[in-house]
């Protein structure tokens, strides 16, 4: 009797978990294991408990980024992954663009303090990417931008390290096929333009080694905001013969 009524309570539950978090993640209420994560999501946002088995749930969920009308929208770091509750996906992901390069025209004019990769604000972008004063801050500024737009990605102060082959679009003078390009045909052999992130290639070093945001393309130039150039953060025209790869971190 009592293992029927179990039974019965454990249907019930079941049943419940299906309409809230959807049969995949339903599939594994009772052992407390959220294994429906097949992507790569946004860190989670909200638990729920559970009273009767006293399993505590964790879910995850894209990061709101803007709201669109009166209603809300969600963006995460695949394509796949993206629920638009209202408005096209198209005027989400430009709200989005537009947010960072916001972001990262308010710090236009920041500067060193003794041109030593030192100074409050370009500590506080290196200490976002674990490190202190004294250290090249090109990409971690380009980090702290995307992370204030509420991005998890990129975080990293290594210029390389912006530039991973499923991002990376446009690289040596020429487009390359790319994952982040497959998903929309009218795209292949375009430029996102807008908050993507470029970098220059460093003949001595051999790798890229100085990276900025795009602003705006116009013909053969972009118009950049970048870090750590000239010992501040600004906004330059570079041609794209300058340029050695360009990757999409938004779509």
């Amino acid at each position: 009797m009592k293992k029927t009524k179990q039974k019965n309570r454990n249907e019930v539950e079941l049943s419940e978990a299906k309409s809230r978090l959807g049969q995949h993640d339903a599939k594994y209420i009772l052992t407390g294991l959220n294994i429906s994560e097949p992507f790569r999501f946004a860190s989670l946002h909200r638990p729920v408990f559970n009273d009767l088995q006293n399993v505590f749930l964790t879910l995850y969920c894209p990061r709101p980024i803007e709201r669109v009308g009166t209603g809300s929208s969600f963006f995460t770091s695949s394509r796949l992954e993206r629920s638009v509750i209202e408005g096209s996906t198209s005027k989400v992901t430009g709200n989005v663009r537009n947010k960072i390069i916001n972001i990262a025209s308010a710090e236009l004019g920041v500067r060193e303090a003794t041109g030593n990769n030192d100074g409050p604000r370009v500590e506080q972008y290196l200490r976002y990417t674990g490190l202190g004063p004294g250290h090249e801050w090109c990409a971690a500024y380009i980090s702290w931008c995307y992370g204030q737009a509420g991005f998890a990605v990129p975080r990293n102060p290594w210029s390389p390290s912006l530039f991973p082959k499923a991002r990376v679009y446009w690289k040596a003078g020429k487009f390359v096929d790319s994952p982040v390009r497959k998903s929309s045909n009218s795209r292949i052999g375009k430029f996102t333009s807008k908050a993507d992130i470029f970098g220059i290639y460093g003949a001595k070093v051999k790798r890229i080694n100085h990276v900025g945001l795009v602003k705006e393309m116009s013909n053969d130039y972009l118009i950049s905001i970048e870090g750590n150039s000239n010992d501040r953060v600004e906004s330059r025209r570079r041609h794209l013969r300058t340029i050695y790869a360009i990757a999409d971190w938004v779509d």
